[in-house]
């Protein structure tokens, strides 16, 4: 576009020029034809008419230049074309979809059919990917269950933070809604579909010494990731120093609530306990509480 307006610029000024050459050339033509001795008349004439052509044609395209250029002026930008995915990202971007389509119908399989009567092949089935498909990113049964518990692990952490972010606020007070949302959100927590694969997969390995050796080393790593997202989470406890004590008790209520599926009316029965350990909880806060404000006033007093 800054060309456009460069050439307009040009063509102005050629076009001022031209009409001062046109005149020159006119008065030219007019002593010529005086000294051919024509008519007065008649070099007057054919001057003004050579004087005319001309302007006119120079006009015409200064007219045209100026129309096509605020036509261009007011016509939107054409969005520039993105470069597009090259054959080796297009690749490995669908060769990650396959891989995660995999670790997802391997966590379907576990809830549905139970690890014991998981196989590669259910898998693949479930995933809607060949058996060669299969093969190719996990070669045998071991390498994908080496990858299932990494995938959940993170998963699992990921949807914990989900959950219970933005509940215990340090710039608020702890009050006993707050508790009793973070105890509604344990309980969610617990019945999401990672955690009911990553439990079947605990119970499998009690009894499983190829499982066992995949859970094993990993387990005790979890449980620090896990801790540091919940100390995150919840700066309140942390501050009191009594995190690990209510983490215990959360976690070790729910699951057992989680795993008890064959147990009547156990919506009826979660409830309660639900309110229970809200009221719990509760207690606990207020009396640790309690006792730092105490700790606090005596540690000013002897240091005053």
């Amino acid at each position: 576009m800054v060309t456009v307006r460069r050439c307009g610029a040009t063509i102005h000024k050629i076009y001022k020029k031209t009409n001062e050459t046109v005149l020159w050339v006119a008065l030219y033509v007019h002593a010529l034809l005086q000294s051919c001795g024509a008519p007065l008349q008649s070099r007057v004439f054919f001057s003004i008419l050579l004087w005319l052509r001309i302007c006119c044609r120079v006009s015409s395209f200064h007219i045209s230049f100026c129309n096509r250029y605020q036509l261009m002026a007011k016509m939107p930008k054409k969005p520039q074309k993105r470069p597009g995915r090259t054959s080796s990202g297009w690749q490995a971007e669908k060769s990650a979809m396959t891989r995660r389509a995999i670790l997802d119908a391997a966590v379907e399989c576990f809830i549905e059919l139970g690890y014991a009567n998981t196989t590669t092949a259910l898998i693949a089935e479930y995933a809607g990917v060949s058996r060669g498909a299969m093969m190719h990113h996990f070669p045998s049964r071991l390498s994908v269950l080496k990858a299932v518990v990494e995938y959940l692990q993170d998963l699992r952490i990921q949807e914990y933070k989900g959950l219970m972010t933005d509940i215990d606020v340090p710039e608020e007070q702890l009050s006993r809604e707050r508790i009793r949302d973070s105890v509604e959100a344990a309980w969610r927590y617990v019945n999401t579909p990672s955690f009911i694969a990553y439990e079947e997969l605990l119970a499998a390995s009690r009894t499983d010494p190829e499982l066992n050796s995949v859970l094993q080393p990993v387990e005790e790593y979890f449980e620090a990731q896990f801790m540091a997202a919940v100390k995150l989470v919840f700066p309140h406890w942390e501050k009191l120093q009594i995190l690990d004590l209510a983490n215990d008790l959360v976690q070790f209520l729910m699951r057992g609530m989680a795993l008890s599926h064959m147990a009547s009316n156990k919506e009826e029965r979660a409830r309660r306990i639900l309110d229970y350990l809200t009221d719990a909880l509760d207690k606990l806060y207020t009396e640790y509480a309690r006792l730092e404000e105490l700790k606090q006033s005596y540690e000013d007093q002897v240091a005053g």
